[in-house]
Parts: C-alpha cells; sequence; structure tokens
C-alpha cells in the first residue's frame, strides 16, 4: 500500500507525495501549491482511487532534427 504525505511547504501551501512500500516516489506534486491540506489530501485520495483511470492519454512522437 502506498503511503500519503501530506506537507506545509515554506509558503503556507500544501504539496503532496505518494511513496510506495519500498520507499521509491511515485508522484509528487510539491509545486502545485494546493491552498489547504484537506486540497492535497483530497487529491492524493483521486490518484489512488483511479478517479483519473480513464483520462485520455496523448502522445506527440518527437525528434531533433
Amino acid at each position: 500500500m502506498a503511503k500519503r504525505v501530506v506537507d506545509e511547504r515554506g509558503d503556507g501551501k500544501w504539496g503532496l507525495r505518494i511513496v510506495a512500500d519500498n520507499a521509491i516516489i511515485i508522484a509528487m506534486d510539491r509545486t502545485q501549491s494546493y491552498e489547504n491540506e484537506h486540497d492535497a489530501r483530497s487529491m492524493t485520495y483521486k490518484i489512488l482511487g483511479g478517479e483519473y483511470a480513464d483520462a485520455e492519454k496523448s502522445r506527440r512522437e518527437w525528434s531533433a532534427k
């Protein structure tokens, strides 16, 4: 089971991390700056709960010329 970590940043905003059992960070959203702890915590449940599972995936081919 992944661990949800929600913490307050120095600017008073909130960020989140989702950490696997082996301590590898599998998601991090510390730059998003949620206004409060509830919103940041809610996002972790949405991610892990699969709310975005049906999100459209896009892929763009890139080549250097």
